[in-house]
């Protein structure tokens, strides 16, 4: 049986396309007939919220036969759930809606009398090509480093990018073009919010039709355009205090007056982040006694290997964490959403560069200490 997992993050209210009512609209709320062939004897109508799948609703089914109803304040996505990592994912709007296939085809269960979700057909329709041709290409880089062939490794990332290069264009036309529809926002904030610098997200989330501003997509799009804006270059640094390896709080603010101050997100599981470190360490001690300092904010959840890879590394600098991972309290004040990422702060607290690494943290610092 073939099963999919797409778009698992929250189920969050959102507009429809135009948000006009249709004939469709059942006293106000929706009403979900379906039949789903091989269904067990329970479906469950469910979202997800904070990263679980909450359970709304059960439908008892009968004969593949099921039906659901409710009321939402504005269309948006939820799941039939046939297990726990066995959904399939529609939007919802206050309409009649009728759902039909098979169990052990989810990908070809049908929707209708949902706009949104015809939208989202569409988008999921054009994306199949490009899916394809990269499930082909992550067989091929297994078989490749498997054989040790490294120059037909390197040829196949090159060939994976360059198609992800095209995905990235197509979802981004297809915003563009359906910035009327709740999909919209919800494919942007889904695929490309989090990689996207300030001007290009403050734009794309200004671009949304007005009616769909209660949207929580273009909500959460328009928190993080505010968090983003509060740390870009030429703003005073936000600070935060944090607890060292040996448990004693360090403020960044303490560290701020005499030296430039590279603040350096990582984690000892992050490959790119140890793969940087060398650069790090040759520039702290290239600029250290010149007015350099660095301080390091892991987002590391274990304080042995934190610690472990601070001794492997060689890193001298000042070394603080929280031990939460990806909700790392200082990587959510300057919306960090990868690692290894960086401010290079002046000796005022001001931001004068982002994200600076290899020769361009070099080049950076000799323009700054005249080299």
């Amino acid at each position: 049986m073939k099963k999919i997992l797409l778009f698992l993050i929250a189920g969050l209210f959102v507009m429809a396309c135009n948000s006009q009512k249709t004939d469709s609209d059942v006293s106000g709320g929706f009403q979900i007939s379906g039949k789903i062939e091989n269904a067990d004897s329970l479906l469950y109508l469910s979202q997800f919220k904070d990263g679980e799948l909450l359970t709304l609703d059960t439908a008892v089914v009968v004969n593949g036969v099921f039906t659901f109803s409710g009321k939402v304040d504005f269309p948006e996505m939820y799941y039939i759930a046939f297990g726990p990592r066995e959904v399939f994912p529609f939007f919802i709007q206050n309409a009649e809606i009728t759902i039909e296939g098979d169990r052990s085809d989810i990908e070809n269960i049908k929707v209708t009398g949902s706009e949104p979700q015809d939208r989202y057909k569409t988008y999921s329709d054009g994306m199949k090509k490009y899916q394809g041709t990269q499930d082909s290409l992550e067989g091929a880089y297994v078989t490749a480093k498997q054989e040790g062939n490294e120059k037909l490794m390197q040829g196949i990332i090159d060939e994976y990018y360059s198609i992800k290069d095209k995905v990235d264009a197509y979802t981004k036309q297809f915003i563009t073009d359906n910035s009327d529809c709740v999909v919209a926002p919800y494919l942007y904030f889904r695929t490309m919010a989090f990689q996207a610098e300030f001007a290009e997200l403050d734009s794309m989330t200004n671009s949304f039709d007005a009616a769909l501003e209660p949207s929580i997509y273009v909500q959460e799009l328009k928190k993080r355009v505010e968090k983003l804006k509060l740390v870009q270059i030429g703003q005073k640094a936000p600070d935060f205090t944090m607890n060292d390896v040996n448990g004693n709080p360090v403020a960044l603010s303490s560290l701020i007056g005499k030296n430039y101050l590279l603040v350096d997100f990582w984690a000892a599981w992050c490959r790119p982040c140890r793969g940087e470190n060398p650069n790090v360490v040759a520039m702290y001690n290239k600029y250290k006694d010149k007015g350099f300092d660095v301080l390091g904010v892991s987002f590391d959840k274990g304080k042995e290997a934190w610690i472990q890879a601070i001794k492997d590394d060689g890193l001298t600098w000042t070394q603080v964490s929280d031990l939460k991972y990806w909700d790392n309290a200082a990587g959510k004040i300057y919306a960090i959403s990868s690692i290894p990422s960086n401010v290079l702060l002046d000796k005022d607290g001001v931001i004068i560069a982002k994200n600076v690494r290899a020769e361009g943290l070099q080049e950076k610092l000799a323009e700054i200490f005249g080299e």
